[in-house]
């Protein structure tokens, strides 16, 4: 009896234990169905770059922007993994795990982070500065480099780069880069671009001018004339126009002029003009700043014109100017 009792209790255990192992439900993930945003985050912000123009003076275009930033989450199918018991294959039962897809319930799974850069158009009537200097964009977001100051860093003729930092006073500084190509390829070959790197903009292009190598040129029939003005105030600015035609049958490439003279705020001046097809014309104006230094002085300078054919001393002008 008692050994009747003991197989009793042990069958009754093995199937209370095989019923709770047919009801237990394991999860996991399955495929993946769906990218889910959990939360955005905004920023004001800006972007700054050399407008394409045409003339003497370079112009800086202000764009407003939004940074977003979503995080977000892959979600994945619920799998279920459940334990039954199979008694098909004979007399002794076993375990068979069926997985299934648990309807309209999802598990979620990697979270990753998107950037995106919303433009907001032009960013008119807002306060930046460049270095020390306060500068204030128009109704287009535009600003007029009326002085000429990313010009100055280039009359220095060995430098060929320089990087711009603009700076606002609640959304931080920018920085980009100006080049200036003086000889520039007929075919660019692409380079990667750092996309951690700040853009850069190519000073000449931005201007209009067209300073691509030629194969065919010529130097005759190039006619220059200068405005220079024969007297200055101390403390005062002044221009410096130079005029060119082509009355040549050649295209005449890369044509630049230079100023050479003891004063320093003479010295190195450079008037850009680049390719001049026959019966073109063109113009380039410099401002000059004359040192307040209450003396009466008369200053000289020489003017030398360059082209693809290189140097032509013929072309070279003297002036004097009187400072008073």
């Amino acid at each position: 009896m008692k050994t009747y009792l003991h197989i009793l209790l042990a069958g009754l255990l093995t199937f209370a234990a095989t019923q709770a192992s047919a009801q237990t439900k394991f999860k996991r993930r399955g495929r993946f169905v769906e990218e889910q945003l959990e939360r955005k985050e905004e920023t004001p912000s800006y972007a700054v770059g050399l407008e394409k123009t045409t003339g003497s003076l370079p112009v800086l275009a202000f764009r407003k922007q939004t940074i977003q930033t979503l995080h977000m989450v892959k979600m994945y199918e619920t799998i279920v993994e459940v334990a039954t018991l199979d008694d098909t294959k004979g007399p002794v039962y076993r375990e068979r795990v069926e997985p299934q897809v648990v309807p309209g319930e999802l598990m979620a799974g990697e979270r990753f982070i998107k950037t995106e850069t919303i433009d907001g158009g032009p960013f008119a009537n807002e306060t930046f500065r460049i270095g020390d200097i306060e500068i204030t964009t128009d109704k287009d977001g535009l600003i007029v480099d009326t002085h000429q100051r990313l010009l100055a860093p280039f009359d220095q003729i060995a430098r060929n780069s320089a990087e711009i930092t603009i700076t606002h006073a609640t959304m931080g500084e920018k920085k980009f880069v100006i080049t200036r190509d003086l000889l520039k390829k007929p075919t660019s070959v692409q380079r990667a671009v750092d996309a951690d790197a700040p853009p850069a903009y190519d000073l000449l292009e931005s201007l209009g001018l067209d300073f691509t190598q030629l194969r065919q040129n010529g130097k005759d029939g190039l006619v220059i004339s200068y405005k220079v003005p024969e007297s200055v105030k101390a403390g005062k600015t002044s221009k410096i126009t130079i005029d060119i035609a082509n009355h040549g049958t050649l295209p005449i490439g890369t044509v630049l002029i230079r100023a050479f003279s003891r004063e320093p705020w003479l010295n190195g001046k450079m008037f850009y003009f680049g390719n001049i097809a026959p019966g073109k014309k063109a113009s380039f104006t410099r401002e000059i700043v004359i040192p307040d230094d209450k003396r009466t002085e008369v200053s000289h300078v020489a003017f030398a014109e360059w082209n693809l054919l290189g140097n032509q001393p013929e072309k070279t002008q003297t002036f004097k100017i009187t400072r008073k």
